[in-house]
């Protein structure tokens, strides 16, 4: 939902602190302009540096604000449009609406704005919501991809609720024709995967971290698979 606002009233911290430099440098070199035409004794006309001023004077207010706020963007027309979103190759300043509406009567049970880009962190906290408006103890949700989160499954669980996520296709087949993950089927019930050629995958009780999150290893011998 686009806000009523322009990408140019909001700012970060780097854009404020060169938007203050430049303000600086033009300020001083107004006074030493003056100061030379002072010592000359010329009486030259000079462009008013009032409004430069008054510029610096609001940054700074700005800048205190990103640092109160502990944020990494500022907006100077509404305080609660900071992000830049994206959506069909086009970007803005707005808002990302949650919408939450209930499959048989077809009326919206909850609403949310927020100024995450994306739903990877949206879907518990709007099944909570639902969860509260209708007072019920178990919830099936169906969303799509966007959502598809799998450090919430059991935050999902925990609540009793069940909920349908298509799975993201992270990865495309290289430019080798190489295999990727959705070539690979996988048995739950033996826990291991089969790859196209047929062959099982196990897990070796190998676990990477990635970016704080961790991941199971399946492997095989190359003359295997």
């Amino acid at each position: 939902m686009k806000a009523c606002t322009n990408p140019s009233s909001v700012h970060t911290k780097s854009k404020l602190t060169r938007g203050l430099t430049r303000l600086e440098d033009q300020i001083a070199s107004y006074y030493k302009t003056l100061a030379e035409a002072d010592e000359q004794g010329t009486d030259d006309a000079f462009s008013d540096p009032d409004a430069s001023i008054a510029c610096r004077e609001r940054k700074k207010a700005l800048n205190e604000r990103l640092e109160a706020s502990g944020e990494t963007r500022v907006s100077e027309v509404d305080p609660d449009v900071c992000s830049f979103l994206h959506k069909s190759g086009k970007s803005g300043v707005g808002y990302n609406v949650q919408i939450a509406v209930d499959d048989q009567s077809r009326l919206i049970i909850a609403v949310d704005l927020v100024q995450d880009t994306n739903e990877l962190t949206q879907l518990e906290l709007m099944m909570t919501e639902v969860q509260e408006a209708m007072g019920s103890e178990k919830l099936i949700g169906l969303v799509d991809k966007g959502y598809a989160n799998h450090t919430h499954i059991k935050g999902y669980e925990d609540k009793g609720m069940e909920v349908y996520i298509p799975l993201r296709k992270v990865s495309t087949k290289g430019s080798d024709n190489s295999y990727v993950k959705d070539d690979f089927t996988y048995d739950g019930e033996k826990d291991h995967y089969v790859c196209p050629a047929g062959q099982k995958i196990s897990h070796k009780g190998s676990i990477l971290k990635i970016a704080g999150k961790r991941y199971l290893i399946y492997l095989a011998r190359a003359k295997v698979c």
